[in-house]
């Protein structure tokens, strides 16, 4: 009973890793402007006028981030034209089905995630 315990309070105080998902979603529509460590240096980012932004650096609060994301809603200052706008992407990759709304919601959330957990681990360093 006692090593379960322990085990139990070792599993509970671990750090949450980060959800792999949120990750290759980051990868693959976010990698190639922002970079794979969100800092602004993507394979696309030197054609790119203004630059991509640098994750890491952004004090925008999750709430801002998924605005920001889903892009429907332009924030000034926030994001370029160049930004795809990955709310209407991501709901026009299942017309017509009543989950196409909630699945870009999915996945702007996890987004979002990702984008706080690149700019925690940039700072941890």
């Amino acid at each position: 009973m006692k090593a379960t315990t322990s085990l139990l309070f070792l599993l509970a105080a671990a750090p949450a890793a980060a959800d792999p998902g949120s990750h290759d979603l980051y990868l693959r529509y976010c990698a190639s402007c922002h970079g794979s460590e969100g800092r602004g240096d993507g394979p696309a980012a030197s054609a790119l006028q203004p630059p991509p932004a640098n994750l890491t650096k952004s004090t925008l609060d999750r709430a801002a981030l998924v605005a920001v994301i889903d892009g429907r809603h332009r924030i000034l200052g926030h994001g370029s034209e160049q930004m795809p706008v990955w709310g209407l992407l991501f709901a026009e990759e299942s017309p017509g089905t009543a989950a196409a709304e909630e699945t870009a919601r999915i996945r702007i959330e996890a987004l979002a995630s990702e984008v706080i957990r690149l700019r925690t681990a940039a700072h941890d360093h």
